[in-house]
């Protein structure tokens, strides 16, 4: 969306909203992993690791 956008401010808000939530989905996969060791769970291959994209701008 933020290419999209003809607007700078609203393409700089997109670019921060897709950072933050980049950002979040890493902090919530690492919590997963975590609580899945913690219980003994070995369905870590079902996991899909998060494709970090090269820079946006």
């Amino acid at each position: 969306m933020s290419r999209r956008s003809s607007d700078p401010q609203k393409r700089a808000l997109f670019e921060r909203l897709a950072d933050e939530l980049a950002i979040e989905a890493l902090e919530l996969e690492q919590v997963v992993k975590l609580q899945s060791r913690r219980s003994g769970h070995s369905d870590m291959g079902k996991v899909v690791p998060l494709q970090v994209r090269p820079d946006r701008r």
